[in-house]
């Protein structure tokens, strides 16, 4: 699961460049670049950072469809199915299930 696309699709929702976050939160557009692209890993406080700056919370983040959608992608691939052949609109689909039953989880705490 790859945090750095989640970011990156926020940022894009957002209309915002990867040149204007790396200046808000303080680093170079290489750096952002390298956590958008998986091959740098944030730390909690760069996380906290590109949240603050994009204006969402952590738990915006995690959840966001393109996280999700890793997150899927994962137990897909974990359980030996080929999630290649379902189209996007199935994926959507299978994500918006993760979110009810993720939220239902959550209020049986």
């Amino acid at each position: 699961m790859d945090i750095g696309s989640a970011i990156r699709y926020i940022r894009d929702s957002k209309g915002m460049t990867i040149t204007a976050l790396a200046k808000e939160i303080g680093t170079t557009r290489p750096y952002l670049s390298d956590i958008e692209r998986g091959t740098k890993k944030p730390s909690f406080n760069m996380l906290e950072k590109i949240c603050q700056a994009l204006n969402i919370t952590l738990d915006d983040l995690f959840l966001s469809e393109s996280f999700q959608i890793k997150v899927i992608r994962t137990a897909f691939d974990d359980a030996g199915m080929d999630i290649d052949n379902i189209d996007l609109d199935d994926l959507r689909k299978v994500v918006q299930m993760y979110k009810i039953i993720n939220n239902k989880s959550d209020t049986k705490g």
